[in-house]
């Protein structure tokens, strides 16, 4: 579906639901009087729903494919938008003559609707595939493969499901084997999975007497984690037989995921955990890292970004319908940036320029694609209010070293990348833009071994001048980060030094 046509029936669907809540609450008896005074109601429902389905990716998702992930998000953008235009009719004229059941009975009918057509395309796409074109002879004529899948996961979940929803005749998951869990025999979309005691060389003819014959294993799982004798009975298949083995992984384009032939350790290799990314810093920032203020900043955060989310809920509406009107092209901007642990996120902003590309092929350069909208937006910060999501989720705080594209990454960052990045931060509030990589690193340092309540307070007071003033080179606490850091690190040499004097002076 195209994303403009979705964002048109949805926003029709949260009007109607108002129109409706009206008729569940008279016996269906619409009265014109009683919408006309719902317009005010109405209007503001259909501008929030137009910025809350698009920051939330609502219009995005591929209806046919739709799941409860994509229902969640469907509640989500359904309260932010009754409750906006709860907040605005109240305001507006304090809801004069409309029932104050109407919000709830709105809510309820909107996420009926968007859900159940969601709901009801899907089980159309569904029925489409099951009276799939070809007919039963020309099925069984195909020469298909009998996939017999090892292990239990989300990789499982993900080959059946696009065996089933694709159609496909000529390949058929007969049975999953899941030797690592016992508890019996249970089913994954009707294929049986296989968990208690039984080998793989028995469960491969106890499923040839019944006129299955597997012609093919696909391991979803590394092999290295399966049993010794389920992977003695991988390979004597494989070599003896016409039995063709496939790494899921492999299948799905992951190199090097999951390989026997890996290297003598036959390991696959796996990102460093947070803890091994811990253990990599200097022990003074383990320990500052250690702090019970991390976790209360945690919880502070998705508090107030959920309130201020719905409070601001207007503004961002409003902001969005006029940058599609003035810039053009779509609301919300996303760029991938190095996170916590350089775990990659989206950051979410309002976009500031043009789309970088004109219809007859010509690309714009960055002069040409900036606008006067653009200009105010990124001058007053309003470009990073979409960034409120990045932080209700986890991957920004509101106080942190700013998070920069990975070209732009100064070395030996593992420090400045072992906390959350920040809406803002104390290098922004000390210099911003006007100081070098290196100043910045320096103050990011100087903030992760100083955080605290009243300084993430401090930094918030600042940024607020700093959009107001603009941007100003503070030397003193550029000076003083410097300070510090030569200081931890000579203190960590002379540490370093004291550790091994009586190993020297026993050698004397």
């Amino acid at each position: 579906m195209n994303r403009v046509f979705v964002l048109v029936v949805d926003i029709l669907m949260v009007v109607t639901a108002a129109v409706l809540a009206i008729g569940l609450r008279d016996n269906l008896d619409i009265e014109w009087d009683k919408v006309e005074r719902l317009f005010p109601y109405m209007l503001a429902s259909a501008v929030a729903a137009v910025a809350i389905i698009e920051l939330l990716g609502i219009d995005r998702s591929l209806w046919r494919f739709s799941a409860l992930g994509d229902y969640l998000r469907i509640v989500v953008a359904a309260v932010c938008v009754v409750f906006t235009a709860t907040a605005f009719s109240f305001v507006y004229n304090r809801m004069e003559g409309i029932a104050r059941s109407i919000p709830l009975l709105h809510l309820g009918v909107t996420i009926w609707l968007m859900v159940g057509m969601r709901v009801a395309y899907r089980l159309r796409y569904l029925r489409q595939l099951r009276a799939n074109p070809a007919d039963a002879a020309a099925s069984r004529a195909v020469l298909q493969s009998h996939v017999l899948l090892i292990g239990l996961n989300s990789l499982t979940d993900l080959f059946i499901k696009s065996v089933e929803e694709t159609g496909a005749t000529n390949c058929r998951v007969v049975a999953v084997f899941d030797p690592n869990k016992g508890g019996g025999d249970v089913r994954l979309h009707r294929v049986k999975v296989y968990r208690d005691e039984v080998d793989l060389a028995t469960l491969i003819g106890e499923l040839a007497v019944h006129g299955v014959f597997v012609n093919r294993l696909v391991l979803a799982t590394p092999l290295e984690t399966l049993p010794e004798a389920v992977r003695d009975d991988i390979r004597t298949l494989s070599q003896q037989s016409n039995m063709r083995v496939d790494m899921l992984p492999h299948l799905l384009g992951i190199e090097g995921a999951g390989d026997e032939h890996q290297g003598a350790q036959g390991q696959s290799p796996r990102p460093p955990s947070g803890d091994q990314s811990r253990a990599s810093l200097d022990p003074e920032y383990v320990a500052c890292l250690h702090g019970p203020y991390w976790v209360l900043k945690r919880g502070f955060d998705a508090l107030l970004s959920g309130v201020l989310i719905i409070l601001l809920a207007p503004v961002i509406a409003v902001l969005s319908v006029l940058v599609r009107l003035l810039i053009g092209g779509r609301a919300i901007f996303w760029q991938e940036r190095p996170g916590l642990f350089g775990t990659p996120f989206k950051l979410y902003k309002f976009s500031s320029m043009k789309d970088p590309q004109l219809r007859d092929g010509r690309w714009l350069t960055d002069d040409e694609r900036m606008t006067r909208f653009g200009r105010f937006l990124r001058a007053t910060r309003l470009d990073e209010l979409p960034q409120l999501w990045n932080i209700l989720r986890g991957d920004m705080s509101f106080v942190g070293p700013r998070p920069l594209l990975p070209v732009d990454q100064p070395q030996d960052s593992h420090a400045r990348l072992s906390i959350r990045p920040g809406l803002t931060g104390w290098a922004q509030v000390q210099g911003g833009r006007g100081i070098q990589p290196e100043d910045k690193l320096a103050l990011d340092l100087w903030y992760l071994r100083n955080a605290s309540f009243w300084l993430d307070l401090r930094i918030a007071l600042q940024t607020v001048l700093v959009v107001l003033y603009g941007e100003r080179i503070d030397r003193k606490a550029i000076q003083e980060a410097w300070d510090d850091l030569r200081n931890l690190h000579r203190n960590t040499r002379q540490q370093a030094v004291d550790s091994i004097m009586p190993g020297i002076s026993r050698h004397l």
